[in-house]
């Protein structure tokens, strides 16, 4: 026992020597700490003081810029369309853009200074709600202008309010209507977060505050704009479903024509049914038609698309040219060159015109095909034919292949479309313009949907499609009527 005590007292000395050498060390980390601490905290009240001076600097260098630009001067400068000076001035002192209640952007505006507009709606820190003394916004002065571009620049700022209230409780789209302002009436409505349902002080409707002294057509025109929004609004809200086909042809696989193969319509084909299934359409797709004409006429009398069709969306991806065509082909032309190609000619009749070509090298005439679809459908079907080819006067070919020089009637075609009125609601969308090859994997369709789904959900209008032609093909929009220049594609 003597001899266990012994031990644990041998023990307990040893840890208390052991502790008290311990404590100068622990001492020292403690003090090491504080001292690494009380630095950081240096460092950061440094780093506080240098930020906060660079901001006195920056606010006295504004301060003596207020003095060298005046603001009236700038306002000035804004309504007279000196842009050069404005982006100047805005690059020494961007705050100044608010001056004055917002004049300088009010009173480019007003003087339609465009360009102007454009500088000053782009400037960050601009406040673009501010009202003048009547409380109007600068949309409700956008609006009077009546100038659709202005507009639509002012509608595009991402803080915009769109149905604010003047004192006299009318909102832009109220003004538009009541002053008979249709260029920006067109351009309100066609915006989904405009409201329709305002009523004024009379408590009547958007549609019954039109001017009765209005000129008749400008009448029929607004009516028509405002049955377009509710029908759009209802077909966002769900309220109103309209029956909508797409038809996708995609021809891809040219080797029994012995023509080059195209990777391109199957990528065509894919976006084609992403997007037309995103915006209600029962789509239906042909892949390598042999005949595309009977492929189509047959899909829609077998899916009974007559009757269940308000809107038809065509879409054609693969090889096409524009050359001329006969009724029959005349041997008597037939001729051998020095490659042995063959060449198989046609009398020279009738007039140049679009072929779209079948997997198995066969033509078919776009003039009929649009005519017939038209033919088939009700007159009240609203129709849309998109063609992603070439449009030259020769075929993508390899060498040893039969050239083709045909004609086709295009006069009794386009006069049956006319007696039919198909070709009043009718559009046509060519990627590209007479003479010139169509791009292949980056297809002008492709870019047009890509640009659907990426940033315009809404659609896009047929006049602004043009903005996705590229260097070397320019596309050719053919509208049945001038008013669907403005409607968004797919339609609704």
């Amino acid at each position: 026992q003597e001899k266990t005590d012994m031990i644990n007292m041998i023990v307990h000395l040893s840890t208390e020597r052991q502790v008290k050498k311990d404590e100068p060390h622990q001492e020292a980390e403690n003090r090491k700490k504080k001292e690494e601490e009380e630095r950081k905290k240096f460092e950061e009240e440094k780093r506080l003081n240098e930020k906060r001076k660079l901001e006195e600097e920056k606010q006295e260098k504004e301060q003596k810029m207020v003095a060298k630009v005046d603001e009236n001067e700038f306002v000035a400068m804004c309504k007279k369309g000196d842009v050069d000076e404005v982006v100047k001035c805005l690059g020494s002192y961007p705050a100044i853009v608010n001056c004055c209640n917002g004049d300088p952007l009010r009173k480019a505006v007003v003087a339609r200074k465009l360009r102007v507009v454009e500088v000053l709606v782009k400037t960050e820190g601009l406040q673009i709600n501010l009202r003048d003394p009547h409380g109007r916004t600068i949309l409700h002065s956008a609006t009077g202008t009546n100038e659709k571009e202005i507009v639509r620049k002012i509608l595009s700022h991402p803080d915009i309010e769109v149905n604010p209230t003047s004192n006299k409780g009318l909102t832009p789209v109220m003004e538009a209507t009541k002053n008979g302002k249709i260029e920006s009436l067109q351009i309100l409505l066609e915006d989904g977060r405009v409201d329709l349902d305002v009523e004024d002080e009379d408590e009547k409707t958007i549609e019954n505050m039109l001017a009765k002294d209005l000129a008749p057509h400008l009448i029929v025109r607004a009516n028509k704009l405002f049955q377009e929004a509710r029908t759009r609004k209802g077909i966002q809200d769900g309220s109103i479903v309209r029956k909508k086909t797409a038809i996708l042809v995609a021809n891809c696989n040219y080797e029994k024509a012995k023509m080059s193969s195209l990777k391109g319509p199957k990528m065509d084909l894919e976006i084609g049914k992403r997007l037309f299934t995103a915006k209600g359409y029962k789509v239906y797709p042909i892949e390598n038609s042999k005949d595309i004409a009977e492929d189509v006429f047959e899909l829609i009398e077998k899916e009974n698309l007559r009757e269940s069709t308000e809107i038809l969306q065509f879409v054609y991806s693969g090889h096409g040219f524009h050359e001329h065509r006969v009724q029959k082909r005349s041997s008597d032309f037939n001729s051998s060159n020095k490659e042995g190609t063959t060449e198989t000619y046609f009398s020279q009749e009738g007039e140049a015109g679009d072929c779209l070509v079948n997997t198995d090298g066969t033509l078919c005439e776009e003039l009929y095909l649009s005519w017939q679809i038209a033919d088939e459908m009700k007159e009240d079907t609203t129709i849309c034919l998109f063609y992603d080819m070439c449009r030259n006067e020769r075929k993508d070919v390899n060498e040893k292949t039969v050239k083709e020089f045909v004609k086709t009637n295009s006069f009794r075609y386009l006069k049956g479309a006319q007696e039919s009125g198909a070709d009043r609601r009718t559009i046509k969308i060519f990627s590209a313009q007479l003479g010139v090859r169509s791009e292949g994997l980056n297809s002008f369709f492709k870019r047009v949907c890509e640009q659907i789904e990426e940033s315009s959900p809404d659609g896009m209008r047929f006049e602004d499609m043009k903005t996705y032609e590229s260097k070397d093909q320019r596309c050719k929009i053919d509208l049945g009527e001038p008013g669907l220049a403005n409607k968004l594609w797919p339609l609704e």
